[in-house]
């Protein structure tokens, strides 16, 4: 939520999103090999890059960013950050909804998240 919360990064959202985000990630774990490999081929496709930058206090960093579909039809995006602290296993995404009440889901819940990726 902090980090959805700075302007820097909402701008970019915005601009090359076309939605700004709720403040906060809605974060999967993946449970196959086959999830965890779909994830390595999307990092290796071209992302929308959101941009380090920096404010009066400190610097951020930057992040890669795939548009996506959350459930049959909310609008959303993968997000993959530089500097995460997560693992492969973990997959973030965000969307201008709260998407644990949109969903209806709880923690151990499945999702279904879908990135169109361009040959």
């Amino acid at each position: 939520a902090y980090y959805l919360s700075i302007e820097g990064y909402r701008k970019q959202f915005r601009e090359k999103l076309g939605f700004d985000p709720y403040p906060g990630t809605f974060n999967l774990r993946l449970r196959s090999r086959a999830d965890i490999e779909a994830r390595r081929l999307l990092e290796s496709t071209p992302p929308i890059t959101i941009d380090v930058f920096d404010d009066d206090r400190r610097s951020y960093g930057g992040a890669k960013v795939y548009k996506a579909t959350i459930g049959n039809n909310i609008e959303g995006a993968v997000v993959v950050i530089d500097r995460s602290h997560y693992g492969p296993d973990v997959v973030e995404v965000i969307s201008p909804f709260y998407l644990r009440e949109k969903l209806g889901v709880k923690d151990g819940d499945v999702a279904r998240v879908r990135v169109p990726v361009q040959a």
